[in-house]
């Protein structure tokens, strides 16, 4: 089964946040956000599972679905 990454912007798009909004969840230890994997030095990507599972434990849906996000990717376990 392969994981699926979501990009920064699908992230801005998924939760209605800029990306100092992101940058800021993801360094305050309260929010308990996931953490991205660098796909490079440039671009993040967070995996679908651990932000469903993140949501799940707020208790919150986001405010926008990006499963047909475009440039969402597909990557086997081994490739992050």
């Amino acid at each position: 089964m392969q994981d699926i990454f979501l990009p920064s912007a699908a992230m801005r798009t998924r939760y209605d946040i800029c990306d100092v909004t992101l940058w800021r969840w993801v360094r305050a230890p309260r929010m308990n956000f996931p953490k991205p994997i660098y796909a490079n030095s440039r671009h993040r990507l967070w995996k679908l599972a651990d932000l469903e599972a993140w949501e799940a434990s707020r208790d919150r849906k986001p405010t926008k679905e990006v499963r047909g996000w475009p440039q969402a990717r597909q990557l086997s376990g081994g490739d992050a």
